[in-house]
C-alpha cells in the first residue's frame, strides 16, 4: 500500500473515532469559558445561556473544570445564579473539593492538566425556554490561579420524569 492512500485511511479512522467519542446523546448543552493566563478575575462572570424546550425529562447540571497542577486550595467556592425563562433566579453557594485528604487532585489528570466533572445537585429544569447561568468564584484573593476554564454541561438523566 502506497504511504499517501495509508495517510488517507488513517485520517479517515481518527475522524471516525472522533465522530464516535464527541457524540453523546445525552448532553443538550455544553459550552466553555476559558481564562487567560489561567486567571480567574473574580470581575470576570463565566455566563451561559441555552435554550431548554424538552421539560418531559430531568436533567443533571455538571460544571466542567479545569485546573492547574498547583491549584492552591482544597475546594473551590462558587458563586451559581441560575435565572430561568420566567425570570426567576436561583443564588447557590457551591462548595466543591479540589484536593484529597492526602493532597492528591480529584479528576482526571493528563500533565499538568486536571479536569473535574461536578454535578450541582436538585436543580429542577421545568420551564421551556431560555436558562441563563453565571458563575463567579467566591474565593478570598480577586484572581484564582491557576485556573484554566469553567464549563457548563446540561446532560439528560436515564429516567423520564
Amino acid at each position: 500500500m502506497k504511504a499517501g492512500n495509508i495517510k488517507k485511511i488513517s485520517l479517515l479512522l481518527v475522524a471516525i473515532l472522533v465522530l464516535v467519542f464527541s457524540c453523546n446523546n445525552k448532553r443538550v448543552f455544553h459550552e466553555v469559558k476559558k481564562f487567560d493566563d489561567f486567571k480567574w478575575h473574580k470581575t470576570d462572570k463565566a455566563v451561559f445561556n441555552f435554550n431548554l424546550q424538552d421539560t418531559s425529562v430531568n436533567y443533571d447540571l455538571v460544571l466542567n473544570l479545569r485546573y492547574i497542577q498547583g491549584f492552591p486550595y482544597k475546594y473551590l467556592h462558587l458563586n451559581i445564579e441560575i435565572t430561568d425563562p420566567q425570570g426567576k433566579t436561583l443564588v447557590n453557594e457551591t462548595k466543591i473539593q479540589i484536593i484529597e485528604d492526602d493532597n492528591d487532585y480529584i479528576g482526571d489528570g493528563a500533565g499538568s492538566y486536571w479536569d473535574l466533572d461536578y454535578i450541582v445537585p436538585d436543580y429542577p429544569f421545568k420551564e421551556q425556554g431560555i436558562y441563563k447561568i453565571v458563575i463567579e468564584h467566591a474565593m478570598p484573593n480577586d484572581v484564582l490561579t491557576p485556573f484554566n476554564e469553567m464549563g457548563v454541561s446540561i446532560l439528560k438523566r436515564n429516567k423520564e420524569k
